[in-house]
């Protein structure tokens, strides 16, 4: 039995968005994390933070017929890894992908509904689609 050509090129598409090299970016933040990190987050917003490494911004591909939250920009962030979860639900080490951006802050600061995502070190940028980005939830 052989394995659908469309299944197939999904798998591919997937694991490219989540793996596959996209164009450098270095947004991210590139000093200590530590207390002080923290206080600045807290000037921004008193919202929850997760600090993640290994980081990509996605440009999210959204269809015509599909119109975003007046407040949220189709734009989100998968890491590969976790260092730091203020309210522990996710665990340390592991991958997370964010909600819709809602507002960025220079220079690492990317806030969503719910938290502010700090961005450590270099990431990279990629436009994906909507669908594949469903796929994975």
């Amino acid at each position: 039995m052989s394995i659908p050509i469309e299944v197939v090129q999904k798998v591919e598409e997937i694991a490219d968005m989540l793996f596959a090299e996209g164009n450098h970016i270095d947004i991210g933040w590139h000093g200590e994390i530590d207390d002080a990190l923290i206080e600045q987050t807290r000037e921004i917003t008193h919202k929850p933070y997760c600090i993640v490494k290994d980081w990509c911004w996605w440009d999210v591909d959204v269809p015509e017929n599909i119109i975003p939250d007046d407040d949220k920009l189709p734009i989100m962030v998968y890491s590969h890894c976790i260092i730091d979860d203020e309210l522990e639900r996710f665990c340390i080490g592991g991958p997370v992908r964010t909600s819709l951006l809602c507002k960025f802050h220079p220079p690492a600061f990317f806030e969503t509904g719910n938290t502010v995502y700090i961005l450590t070190g270099k990431g990279t940028r990629k436009n994906v689609s909507a669908e594949n980005v469903m796929a994975i939830m």
